[in-house]
């Protein structure tokens, strides 16, 4: 089974070329469609439930030599793109079809391990562990300057509190704590 991608310009530019080649395949005479549809389970990214939705199938056969061939159009996330699932015999023969049915408005791409997105996205973990670490450097560096506030206001308050008598220095405490108390 071959898997492709059609990679369109825009939503409207994928649904003008999937129409494109759904009449291409009602017009041969050649290749003879059948129109059907299969339920597939997918992921909804948002509810995270699984939902079941319909997919267009082209059932072909090949009027010359009798060969099958189907073709599966599958919605990924990404706007724009479809995937594709061809499988039979006569796999190279549609691609072609396929293919010469984009006409500039987008491409027919391989559809690689790093490109499946119909369920959810992911996130490689050498990408998620470079994420993490620049957290952990913030939240040290922020750690670290609060730090640094704390003993200048420290030592500025001994030396402010050197020349008071005890008094003083519990009347400032008192101011100081009624200020605290008012922050939180």
């Amino acid at each position: 089974m071959g898997t492709k991608r059609i990679v369109a310009k825009s939503e409207q530019d994928l649904n003008d070329i999937i129409v494109d080649i759904k009449d291409w395949f009602k017009d041969n005479k050649i290749l003879k469609p059948k129109f059907t549809s299969e339920t597939r389970k997918f992921m909804d990214p948002e509810t995270k439930k699984i939902i079941e939705k319909n997919i267009e199938v082209i059932d072909i056969v090949d009027q010359n030599n009798g060969k099958e061939t189907s073709v599966k159009f599958i919605p990924l996330l990404k706007a724009g793109e479809m995937k594709v699932e061809i499988g039979g015999d006569n796999e190279s023969t549609v691609i072609g079809k396929i293919k010469n049915q984009l006409k500039n408005r987008g491409v027919l791409k391989s559809y690689t391990k790093d490109t499946k997105v119909p369920l959810k996205e992911t996130i490689s973990k050498g990408a998620l562990i470079n994420i993490i670490r620049e957290e952990i450097q913030e939240i040290l560096l922020e750690e670290n300057k609060l730090e640094k506030y704390y003993k200048q206001i420290l030592e500025l308050i001994r030396k402010a509190s050197k020349d008071l008598n005890d008094d003083e220095a519990y009347e400032l405490h008192e101011k100081l704590k009624t200020w605290f108390n008012k922050l939180t």
